[in-house]
């Protein structure tokens, strides 16, 4: 113990830098913060369960869906108007206009099946 250890009467168990350098934080040196091979920096382990992974699922498939729904093709407000029109005057009545509509169906359906 030193003379100023003895008058202020502080005990010898202080802890004091070694001669090699100040002391660490947390009572480690650098030799055994870098020797500790069970780090792995960065890497963070998580566990979810599995309701989160259905929401997720879910979003995915809404997100999807939103993105279907802005792709489609969308009638303007003049086309529905005509259509109204049409169907008022009996137009989508007439056997020739049956056909073609029934063929522009089998095509889109037919299109859909080979996707």
């Amino acid at each position: 113990m030193g003379l100023i250890e003895n008058i202020l009467g502080l005990p010898s168990e202080i802890n004091r830098p070694n001669k090699a350098g100040p002391a660490k934080k947390g009572g480690e040196s650098k030799s055994t913060r870098k020797a500790s091979p069970n780090k792995q920096s960065g890497v963070v382990k998580t566990n979810i369960s599995d309701k989160a992974k259905e929401l997720l699922a879910l979003k995915n498939e809404a997100a999807s869906m939103v993105d279907k729904v802005k792709q489609a093709e969308t009638l303007s407000t003049e086309e529905i108007g005509e259509i109204k029109q049409r169907i008022s005057s009996q137009y989508y009545f007439d056997s020739a206009v049956i056909d073609k509509i029934v063929d522009r169906l089998l095509r889109t359906v037919k299109v859909q099946q080979i996707k």
